[in-house]
């Protein structure tokens, strides 16, 4: 009574109270002929065997025989949806675990990407600075290394080209007091050359 109780199955409790019932059947009969055995009265208890004892207990048995044919059975389908469900979570851990490697590969390039580029940019406007070319034009759009550096070689750029352009307008002021200077002379030199024609007359 306590097993039925603990059996949800409705299936498997029917299986139950058919062997239970084929018990209350056959238990009886077994029960009696051992009582005609035991008084000595061996065809009374040979024919009660073969009509009802015999009978009864096969049913007993087919029933036990169906219960476990059909527990059997269940077991295998179980088995089978075990393998399925298995089969299953395999491919979508296997799923999760592609997409996670392809992902970090993405995450991956990109974030060498946004470093590489710009340091190839900082490379290229420095070697273009070292040549003496100062027209490059730098923008500078992230706060990390790598904008801190080409901030910096804005900065450098920046103040050479003052630096160039105040040596050039130096290089033009003396040029032009250098001329100055030239002109100066040589209308020092006519004059001289007047004063001496005008004494020698």
């Amino acid at each position: 009574a306590t097993l039925d109780k603990m059996i949800a199955d409705p299936q498997l409790r029917a299986q139950l109270e058919q062997i239970a019932a084929a018990r209350t059947t056959a238990a009886p009969l077994i029960a009696k002929t051992q009582q005609l055995g035991s008084e000595n009265k061996n065809d009374e208890a040979v024919s009660l065997m073969k009509s009802s004892v015999m009978p009864a207990t096969k049913a007993w048995q087919a029933t036990i025989t169906k219960m476990a044919e059909a527990q059997a059975a269940r077991n295998q389908a179980e088995l089978a949806a075990g393998q399925v469900e298995f089969r299953q979570a395999r491919m979508l851990l296997i799923g999760v675990a592609v997409i996670a490697l392809l992902a970090a590969i993405a995450i991956g390039f990109f974030i060498t990407r946004s470093i590489t580029l710009p340091m190839r940019r900082a490379v290229d406007i420095a070697k273009t600075v070292a040549s003496g070319d100062l027209t490059s034009h730098i923008d500078v759009n992230s706060t990390d290394e790598t904008g801190e550096l080409l901030a910096a070689l804005k900065d450098m750029n920046g103040s050479l080209q003052t630096i160039v352009g105040q040596v050039r307008s130096g290089t033009e002021t003396l040029a032009t007091a250098s001329n100055e200077i030239a002109t100066g002379n040589l209308e020092d030199r006519k004059s001289t050359r007047l004063n001496s024609s005008h004494v020698k007359r």
